[in-house]
């Protein structure tokens, strides 16, 4: 699989700043807070959907934002999914290995694994299938 990557310049300011890096911060923390319990459940759902009605309230909890916490039950389950494919345990990758995983199942090793290419951190591309 190839990625295009697109870098667009991005200025905020002021209050958006705290804005943006405060939804930022929850999204994260929401992510990890999902994470953490899902790997402590003994069966996972099934379905996109059976995830969002699963985690939607604890992820609400901390990112009181419907859509916002909708997407951190899909990230974890792609997380998940992404763990399953590559054959790894998923109640054993921390955090700090998401990116090694995801390097994986594209099929890049992970010393040539580069986060800046995968849309990480401020003022990175955005990958678009071609």
């Amino acid at each position: 699989m190839s990625y295009v990557t697109v870098t667009a310049g991005f200025n905020a300011s002021g209050e958006n700043t705290k804005l943006l890096l405060s939804t930022a911060w929850l999204f994260k923390l929401a992510t990890h807070r999902v994470l953490s319990y899902a790997k402590s459940m003994p069966v996972l759902p099934a379905s996109k959907i059976a995830w969002k009605n699963t985690f939607r309230r604890l992820a609400y909890e901390v990112i009181p934002n419907r859509r916002y916490a909708d997407s951190v039950a899909v990230l974890v389950m792609g997380i998940y999914e992404s763990c399953r494919r590559v054959g790894v345990d998923f109640r054993e990758v921390g955090a700090g290995e998401l990116a090694d995983v995801s390097a994986e199942r594209e099929g890049v090793s992970a010393e040539k694994h580069n986060p800046k290419e995968c849309g990480r951190g401020v003022g990175n591309g955005i990958r678009l299938q071609p």
